[in-house]
Parts: C-alpha cells; structure tokens; sequence
C-alpha cells in the first residue's frame, strides 16, 4: 500500500513524500530508520480507513478516570521516547504493554491504533480521550514546529501542578469535611434512634411538652422521610442543575451569580483566572498563535462569566490594543495581573508573565482555602454543639417541668 507522510529531520525541517509499506507502523519504522521522525501517515486509495474491532473486554476494562498524576506520568514518559528518537507508534506500544492501570492502559492503545492508521498525534490522544482542545493544540503546534517532545513535557508540567494544586485544597479540607460528616452522623443517630424512644417513654408518661420538645419530636417522626427527601433530592437537583447549565444563558446567569457569592465568589474567580491564565501561558510557549490561544483560555476557565473576559482580551488582540490595556479594563483582574502582562509584553517573556500571573492567583486561593477552612473548623464544631444542646433542652425540659409539679404538689 502506497502511504503520504509528513516528518521532521533532526534539524527540525518538515518533509513531505510518499512510499510502499505493508502497514502504517512499517512506514513509520522506514521514516525512523532514515533518521526522520514521522508527523502524519496516511494512507492512499481505498482501504485506509479500516479500523480494529474491539473485544468486548477490552471495552469493559477501558472504563475508567485517568487521575491527573497518571496523565502527567504518561506525558512525562512519552515526553522522554519521542525525545529520544523513537517512533510514535513503538513508543506508544511500549508505553501501552507497560501501563499497569488498565483504563490507562486501552486508551493508550486506542491512540497507537488511531496513529497507525494515520492520524496525527493530537487528533489521536483527543479520540483516546487523553487531550482535550487546550491539549489537542499545544500538540499540534509542536508537530508543526518540531517540538513535540517539549509540548509533551509541558503538558505534564501542566498537569503535575494542577494535581499538586489540588492536593493542597483537598488536604485544607480534609479536618472540616471530616467534621461535617460527624455532624451528620450524630444528628443521625439523635433523631432517628434516641428522640423516639424518649417520645415513648414520654406518652406513656403522660408528660405535658414544652414547645420546643414537640418541634424536635416532631422532626424526629419524619425524620426518615426528610432523609430519603434529601437522598433522592439532592442527586435529582444536581441532575437538573447541570441540565440547565447545557444551555447557554442559564450558564453565563448562574456562572455571574457564583462569582457574586460572598465567600465562594472569590475562591471560584481565582481559581479560573488561575486555569485560563496559566493554559494561555502554556500555549504560548509551545507557539500555538495568540488568537487560538485566547480562545482556548476561555474555555479552560471553566466559568462563563470570566471566559467573557478571555474573550474580550482577544477582541482587543483581534483590533490591535496590547493585552495589560484591555486586562486593566475588565473587573475580574487585579492590578498584579495585568502588570504582570505588560511586563511581559515589554521583555517579549508574555509566556512566562503570564504563568507567574496564574501562579499568583493560585496562591491566592490556596490562601482563602486555608483561611476559609480555619473559620469552618469553629463554626461546626459550635454548630454541632448547638444541635446538642437543643436536643438535651427538649428531652430534660419535661422531665424537670414534670419535677418541679411533683415538688409543689408535695
């Protein structure tokens, strides 16, 4: 079968050709043994685009999250084999046999199969579902410019400090969610277990009840309702929620809202001006042009409202106005920010400036994470006291009222 190819020299300069193979893996072995490094193979005629069945195991075992670490790793290795001369489909052979997680595992395989029947690199890890659109084009301005092996390696740097990101809120987290969950359960227990037996040792008592004993007893006898309400409810809600979000305009509304909450606001502004920022700081350095670039910001902000403001950057890109200008006019960046732009933009190190811009914002939300974490630790450990005291109030008021009867009837 007679194949097209694109490949890049040592040197880095684009080829272009076509030769006999039996399959693409043998076209791309022949590039790599003439010292070239294969771009894109594709087949020419009828028959190029026969794919492999997949076995129903290997569909069920692909089933699966891939965590951020594992796609850093993966990154990182593949990072390391194309560096070191090494065709994609060999590399991505070998990193596939060696993948102990399986999920991980099959798609690196369905990538190698994608690539063999002549896909270009990003095209294939986006239908392995290992790329998304800010990924796809960092990759593909590293093909096209022959830096490939850099693009990987800042995908995982990427990725390795968003894991590290995440670790440090989920770790401030960690004592009030704990906390909360102790909460729950002890409200569990009191008004499922312990206020009904002592609202039948108080009918059969005859006891006359305060007010607040009846409210609790009465929440308590419909306690099990409440709690299959907020069981099926709250998935129901969450269900519809993301529903509504699908369309547009209830995403920009509610996305507006969100930034107006009083705490989350902030934690929700810094952490997408952190995503989008440091996603346009990565493109940039891997060449992927500044137009595109913005645009793929916007969408890695992962908020409406602030990918507005992504979008109203390239317009002013679009129309010529340097990116501090336009930044120093939209609400949502601080002055650190757009001073840090207009540094870059005067040292020609935009990239750089941009991801030190993007690293300031995450540590400010690491900060308000670690301070609104601090606040909640007290705050439930009262609240959980409060629900304590209520109920010890209404089991002991009837019993003292009941008391002080019996001592004045003596």
């Amino acid at each position: 079968m007679i194949y097209s190819w694109q490949a890049r020299s040592v040197a880095g300069e684009l080829r272009t050709g076509t030769l006999e193979a039996a399959t693409p893996q043998a076209a791309a072995d022949a590039l790599s043994s003439s010292g070239l490094v294969p771009v894109r193979i594709e087949a020419v005629g009828a028959g190029a685009q026969q794919k492999e069945k997949l076995s129903l195991w290997k569909r069920l075992s692909s089933v699966g999250t891939v965590s951020l670490r594992r796609k850093a790793l993966f990154y990182r290795q593949f990072a390391a084999v194309v560096e070191a001369g090494i065709s994609l489909g060999s590399a991505l052979s070998d990193l596939a046999e060696g993948e102990t997680y399986r999920p991980l595992s099959c798609r690196i395989e369905a990538v190698r199969r994608h690539v063999a029947a002549g896909e270009a690199l990003h095209a294939a890890l986006a239908a392995g579902h290992l790329a998304g659109a800010m990924e796809q084009a960092l990759l593909a301005a590293g093909e096209e410019s022959g830096r490939l092996g850099e693009s990987l390696a800042l995908l995982a740097q990427d990725c390795e400090r968003r894991e590290r990101l995440r670790g440090r809120i989920l770790s401030a987290m960690v004592y009030p969610g704990f906390v909360l969950c102790f909460s729950g359960a002890v409200v569990t227990v009191m008004f499922y277990w312990v206020l009904p037996r002592f609202r039948e040792v108080f009918a059969r008592m005859n006891m006359e009840m305060p007010p607040l004993t009846k409210l609790l007893f009465g929440l308590s006898e419909h306690f099990p309702a409440l709690a299959l309400g907020l069981l099926f409810g709250l998935p129901a809600g969450g269900a519809l929620w993301t529903g509504l979000r699908r369309i547009a305009a209830v995403r920009v509304w509610t996305d507006l809202i969100r930034l107006k909450l009083p705490v989350a606001g902030r934690l929700i502004r810094c952490a997408s001006l952190s995503r989008g920022l440091r996603s346009l700081g990565v493109m940039l350095s891997a060449g992927v042009p500044m137009l595109r670039a913005l645009e793929l910001a916007a969408d890695a902000a992962g908020n409406a409202a602030v990918a507005a403001a992504f979008l109203k950057l390239r317009q002013a890109a679009l129309e010529g106005t340097s990116l501090s200008k336009a930044a120093a006019e939209i609400d949502y960046f601080k002055p650190v920010a757009f001073q840090l732009i207009a540094a870059g933009e005067k040292t020609g190190r935009l990239d750089a400036m941009l991801q030190s811009a993007a690293g300031w914002y995450e540590n400010d939300l690491e900060e308000n994470v670690k301070r609104l974490s601090a606040a909640l630790e007290p705050v439930l450990t009262l609240l959980v006291g409060g629900v304590a005291a209520l109920v010890a109030a209404g089991i002991f008021a009837p019993v003292l009222h009941t008391i002080q009867e019996l001592s004045a009837g003596i």
